[in-house]
């Protein structure tokens, strides 16, 4: 299994604090508990990530090649988070809505207006279709909102 991603948030703490006592301070837990997650973390890669001098963690070559993408990752996962707050606030995503002719050339042009107004990154997408196609469309999960 691969690092996780407090594992790769202790390594990029410990570059840039330079120890594992001040690594612990910023992350809120304890030196121990980041000295255990170092060792773990150096024994899952197979090399040593820091030179231990005078007090002081120096990353090794491999630790500084390895940080690009520690920082890559760590901000895919930020920007997933947000995307996740989007969507559980109806801030992004995507709507798709069955409905009989007479409703999507109506009632829905304004109701979507006014949704969209709020939310500007939620895709909407409109079928016109049957009553028995907008049953099917919802029973099949294919889309999220239908009315006949």
């Amino acid at each position: 299994m691969g690092l996780k991603i407090r594992e790769l948030e202790v390594l990029r703490t410990i570059m840039d604090t330079g120890s594992v006592t001040n690594a612990a301070q910023a992350l809120h837990v304890t030196q121990p508990a980041i000295s255990k997650s170092l060792q773990q973390i150096e024994e899952h890669l197979g090399f040593d990530c820091f030179i231990r001098q005078q007090g002081q963690l120096i990353p090794t070559p491999e630790a500084r090649a390895l940080l690009p993408e520690i920082l890559k990752a760590m901000a895919a996962m930020d920007a997933m988070e947000r995307f996740v707050v989007d969507l559980r606030t109806l801030q992004s995503g995507r709507l798709s809505v069955a409905a009989v002719p007479s409703i999507v050339h109506t009632l829905l042009p304004a109701a979507v207006r006014r949704f969209l107004q709020e939310r500007r990154d939620v895709g909407v997408s409109l079928l016109s279709t049957t009553n028995t196609e907008v049953v099917r469309l919802i029973a099949d999960n294919q889309v999220d909102l239908g009315s006949s």
